[in-house]
């Protein structure tokens, strides 16, 4: 028992106490059975002979207190002066009634069973404290790790985003330099995803939290004002937050790369609604030039990926002019529950 942590148990500091001092512990075990025996003598007259039972309480407190080791002296001292004291005839060890002594017996088992259940109870506290702690080493180890990869993913994305963008530099053609450019975009943005995602390793994510973050990321990196609101949908998984991202990312970049005007600033809003009880959806709508007449999705290698993405989560998306005014709806639609998904092939 002696150095024993007993942390987190009522008492602590005095149980580590008496743990490491076997002279408080003696006193202590002397002290309150003599006074058990005191208390047992003046009441004698009010209870009958098999009234010594109520040692047992003195005993459990010794050997919470103190430990097993001295449970067990306790349990002996007590039962010694329950002997000699309490059991007829008093002041002798001998001749005593054969019933009392069975009285006495019972004592001594039941403080047997007592002691030995708080020994296993203290055992179990003790692997359970060793437990917590070996959780808590662990938990720290794993979000070293995920602060690491969460680096070493960023800085292979923004090597390869700045390799793309040292290539671009060096083209002349327009379309190539374009084509580079938007695939520099891309990366960056899969890199600002993925880096939340591992800052956030929970298996489900919040779908509203996660977008306000991942708007104001796009925002800043974009110079344009982004509006992020509507309804709160329920958790999802990291697979389904990161397609869900990364469409929203492309819907933007072909809001402002194709529908921004030289005359006048863009708004753009993206927004969450339900659809239904098991589907929700994520709009982004913008009030720039709009789609042109002979707009054709199949085309365009943006929403190719974003087909892609979508179907990875057995969701649909669809992308037209607003209806009254100027510039371009998107909408990508999805299951909430993890039936309604299904994988890309």
């Amino acid at each position: 028992m002696a150095g024993r942590d007993c942390s987190g148990l009522p008492f602590e500091r005095t149980r580590n106490w008496f743990a490491s001092n076997d002279l408080a512990s003696l006193v202590l075990v002397a002290a309150l059975s003599l006074f058990a025996a005191a208390l047992r003598i003046a009441i004698a007259p009010w209870i009958d002979s098999a009234g010594f039972v109520g040692f047992l309480p003195i005993v459990i407190i010794i050997a919470y207190l103190a430990g097993p080791k001295w449970g067990y002296c306790g349990l002996a001292f007590n039962a010694a002066l329950v002997w000699y004291l309490i059991i007829s005839p008093a002041f002798s060890l001998a001749n005593a009634a054969k019933n009392e002594m069975s009285d006495l017996a019972l004592f001594v088992a039941a403080g047997i069973a007592t002691i030995e259940f708080m020994r296993l109870l203290d055992r179990a506290i003790d692997n359970l404290q060793i437990e917590r702690q070996r959780a808590t080493a662990l938990a720290e180890q794993r979000q070293v790790l995920i602060n690491e990869l969460a680096h070493r993913t960023s800085n292979n994305f923004q090597l390869v985003s700045g390799m793309l963008i040292l290539a671009r530099r060096k083209m002349t053609d327009r379309a190539a330099q374009r084509a580079l450019t938007e695939a520099s975009d891309r990366i960056t943005a899969m890199g600002v995803v993925q880096r939340r995602l591992l800052h956030d390793p929970e298996s489900r994510i919040d779908l509203d939290a996660f977008l306000h973050i991942f708007c104001a990321d796009l925002e800043k990196a974009l110079g344009i004002p982004i509006a992020c609101h509507g309804e709160r949908l329920q958790a999802l998984d990291s697979q389904t937050i990161s397609s869900i991202a990364l469409v929203v990312q492309e819907f933007v970049s072909n809001a402002v790369e194709h529908g921004a005007r030289p005359d006048a600033p863009m708004t753009l809003t993206v927004r969450m609604e339900s659809r239904g009880f098991d589907r929700g959806a994520v709009i982004v709508e913008d009030d720039g030039k709009g789609l042109p007449p002979d707009f054709c999705p199949g085309r365009s290698l943006g929403l190719a990926l974003v087909h892609s993405f979508v179907q990875s989560i057995g969701g649909a998306f669809d992308i037209r002019n607003r209806p009254h005014e100027s510039g371009v709806i998107a909408t990508v639609e999805f299951p909430l529950t993890a039936t309604g998904r299904r994988r890309a092939p």
